[in-house]
């Protein structure tokens, strides 16, 4: 995680959003995931106060962080650690699956105890814990992310509840060119969805999370194996896409963008994350290429009533 740490009296720390590779719902079954972290993040910023207060952000609810001091407390209890005002500077688009809440955890935590910056696993563990006031259980993937940066395989071979077993992995020989689209219902509706499927015995959902599962395991040994290029990596993120399409995961607009994209010169793209609409990547051989594919990208997304600035060039932070 880069920081910024102490200026002036006031605790700063940065954290980058996260882009799901591979592994969506899958993951929430103990099958592996794929992530890397993206090129834009959130900072936070902590006035040393006597008690916690937060600044309020555009396009979040008065009462967002409604409770957060207490769960704050619990968490970091026996942690020697700054209280205060909070300000939240976000480079990410909010609620559209590139982990602003994670971003948020993993830097608050950074902030509020500098002493953990050189633990970055312990720091993930706080993060993790603080996230569970925004998402009751989350799996660690998206805090894990934003606090180790790079690329990263997560094995779920601990139990439940357990954060991940991390793999670093190479980056990718590929450039990635991402977007959002307004999405049909929140993380925890989706994946209750599926949970609640998987729970009746839908043969055809369980089938599908195994396939997922499957190809984020392939993705990580050609990833690990320095083997992930464009191509490659393309044709496991539609085999993706398509099971994820198939359990009424993606909406029109996504469609069209991907198909715009695919045209456009992309080997592959997907849904990225709970789906519903949300995070979405396309593939490129070459920032040459992803620059010269944005244009039909953002047209396609015009034509589907989606702000054409939701889509941007990645190459990791």
């Amino acid at each position: 995680m880069n920081t910024n740490g102490r200026q002036g009296g006031v605790l700063r720390a940065f954290a980058p959003g996260k882009l799901l590779l591979f592994g969506e719902h899958a993951a929430v079954y103990g099958h592996p995931a794929v992530g890397m972290a993206i090129d834009r993040g959130i900072t936070v910023e902590i006035e040393p106060a006597a008690e916690w207060s937060f600044e309020p952000m555009p396009g979040v609810g008065d009462g967002a962080f409604a409770g957060l001091p207490r769960h704050l407390e619990r968490v970091l209890a026996g942690e020697t650690h700054t209280r205060g005002h909070v300000h939240i500077h976000s480079r990410l688009p909010l609620s559209a699956g590139f982990g602003s809440s994670a971003a948020f955890c993993a830097a608050l935590a950074a902030a509020a105890i500098p002493a953990v910056r050189d633990e970055p696993h312990k720091t993930w563990r706080i993060a993790h814990e603080i996230e569970r006031f925004f998402h009751g259980t989350p799996s660690g993937i998206d805090t894990g992310l934003s606090v180790l940066g790079g690329t990263q395989l997560f094995l779920f071979d601990k139990g439940p509840g357990a954060l991940p077993t991390n793999r670093p992995l190479p980056s990718m020989r590929a450039t990635v060119l991402m977007g959002s689209v307004p999405r049909t219902g929140s993380t925890r509706e989706l994946v209750g969805t599926i949970r609640e499927r998987v729970k009746n015995g839908d043969s055809l959902v369980i089938d599908r999370l195994e396939r997922l599962g499957a190809i984020a395991e392939a993705a990580g040994d050609a990833l690990g194996a320095g083997k992930a290029e464009a191509a490659i990596l393309g044709k496991l993120a539609d085999r993706a896409h398509s099971l994820i399409k198939s359990l009424d995961l993606s909406t029109g607009a996504v469609e069209a963008i991907l198909d715009a994209a695919r045209s456009a010169g992309a080997t592959g793209g997907k849904i990225s994350g709970a789906g519903g609409g949300g995070a979405f990547y396309a593939l490129f051989s070459s920032p040459g290429d992803a620059e010269a594919g944005l244009p039909s990208m953002r047209s396609a997304a015009l034509l589907s009533g989606v702000d054409p600035e939701r889509l941007f060039l990645s190459i990791g932070p």
